[in-house]
């Protein structure tokens, strides 16, 4: 079984190597599918990983340092809320079908809402499955909080927390928002764009950990998964 997945990774690791190196010599939509299944070997590679020591040695570290880094009570409740505003369903549901429906007005095709909508369905979906079939073992989580009770009732929730639903979902919304507004737009444009997108996905990715919602690999999971989404809603954008 061990020789098995040791194969299986390999195969992983060279088909995400491979994929990339692809889709950077390719351009157009052949291009961002094969971005799209370099980033989904990757995600595809962090959850058989989930409880490897490597990986939970770097969840584990980035825990401790945020413990340290937490600031007031009155900082960490601000931050919790504001994390349970932006992690809403219904709130996501809104902006993704009035940007859509925004995006689709501006450029006279039904397709744009279409592929806005799409994307952060079908990214919600995914994240769900994955987090069906990935789990971390008990004595992984232990490690975390130096394995003390009170952190042990309180980490339990990360059994099934790969990937993140928040990252994923900041990133699939704002990343084909992104897509879709700069289409025919100057370098410029595009680049402030992907600006506003990378700030604000690692935003919510800084805020999970500082809420304590999730775990390093799970932030790094939901940005594969959002990237792998984007990249192949992007490929559907004239």
């Amino acid at each position: 079984m061990f020789a098995i997945d040791i194969i299986i990774e390999t195969a992983l690791i060279v088909a995400a190597a491979v994929l990339f190196a692809a889709a950077l010599r390719r351009r157009g939509r052949a291009g961002m599918m094969l971005l799209s299944a370099g980033h989904f070997s990757v995600l595809t590679l962090l959850a058989l990983q989930i409880n490897s020591v490597w990986l939970t040695d770097l969840d584990t570290s980035t825990w401790n340092w945020v413990d340290l880094h937490r600031g007031s009570r009155g900082l960490r409740e601000a931050a919790g809320h504001t994390f349970e505003f932006i992690g809403k369903p219904v709130h996501v549901a809104i902006v993704g079908v009035a940007s859509g429906t925004l995006l689709a007005w501006r450029a006279r095709s039904l397709l744009r809402a279409v592929v806005v909508i799409g994307a952060v369905g079908t990214g919600a979906i995914a994240e769900q499955v994955f987090k069906a079939v990935v789990a971390r073992t008990p004595e992984n989580l232990a490690k975390l909080g130096d394995g003390s009770p009170f952190d042990m009732a309180k980490v339990a929730d990360f059994a099934h927390s790969y990937p993140s639903g928040h990252v994923t979902g900041a990133a699939t919304l704002l990343g084909m928002i992104a897509v879709c507004a700069s289409v025919g737009r100057s370098r410029p444009t595009k680049a402030t764009w992907a600006a506003v997108v990378v700030v604000s996905v690692l935003f919510v990715a800084a805020l999970a950990l500082f809420v304590r919602a999730h775990l390093f690999a799970d932030v790094i999971g939901g940005m594969f998964l959002g990237a792998a989404v984007v990249a192949a809603g992007s490929a559907f954008v004239d």
